[in-house]
């Protein structure tokens, strides 16, 4: 095959046409989706470029193959990435670490939001070191978007409810703390007594001796009565 002459023409390669160029065979063209990427004409075009992943729609163009299975499909490689990896907009394979990578928590294009917390990534999830004040209470990709220390339904941790007892005119949440503006003539004064816990608007204020017009006002001397919020 290697010597040619215009009487005396070259043999047939695979998959190739061949020519006789200054009395040596060479391949003057491939069948459509093969490629002579060695350089010798013996063999012909003997890469199938829509299959091969080391010639993948171009010789030595090579499907990268780490943290994957790669393949070939028409000339485009794709890869089966490993579990916790992802092939993401702008990777050569499967470079991108869905279990630790903010920017692609879990899956691509998953950011970790930053609202009111520093955010991270643990196994594919979102998770957040929250600011003070603010916690993680809602599902979703949401930060920390919960303020404790004035959200009625989340007041001082996820969950507690401030509740809408009898006699509360308004539930509130201060500072962390269910502060509830009570209805008029009542008081939340369970915690004007040393080692009692808060109770709602509970304290009636017009009778409560101990209570009597305001929390903690106490009733001294005589018969120690409290009528209409007046000691009597």
């Amino acid at each position: 095959m290697a010597g040619c002459t215009a009487s005396h023409g070259c043999e047939t390669a695979p998959q190739a046409t061949l020519a006789c160029t200054n009395g040596q065979c060479v391949i003057a063209s491939c069948e459509q989706g093969y490629l002579n990427c060695d350089g010798n004409p013996t063999d012909g075009c003997n890469v199938d470029d829509q299959t091969d992943v080391d010639n993948c729609g171009a010789c030595n163009d090579k499907c990268a193959s780490a943290n994957s299975t790669p393949s070939c499909t028409k000339g485009v490689c794709a890869y089966a990435c490993n579990t916790g990896f992802a092939d993401c907009p702008g990777d050569q394979g499967c470079a991108t670490d869905t279990a630790t990578d903010i920017k692609n928590c879990g899956k691509c294009g998953t950011v970790c939001s930053t609202t009111n917390g520093t955010p991270s990534c643990v196994a594919g999830a979102c998770q957040w070191a929250c600011s003070a004040g603010f916690m993680h209470c809602e599902t979703g990709n949401t930060g920390c978007e919960t303020d404790t220390n004035s959200s009625t339904s989340n007041c001082g941790a996820c969950g507690n409810q401030c509740a809408q007892t009898p006699n509360v005119l308004n539930a509130g949440c201060t500072d962390g703390v269910c502060t509830p503006t009570c209805d008029l003539g009542f008081g939340d004064c369970g915690t004007a007594h040393a080692g009692q816990p808060g109770t709602g608007c509970s304290t009636d204020l017009n009778t409560d001796a101990q209570d009597c017009g305001s929390c903690g006002k106490v009733c001294k001397g005589g018969t120690k009565n409290c009528v209409a919020g007046l000691c009597t």
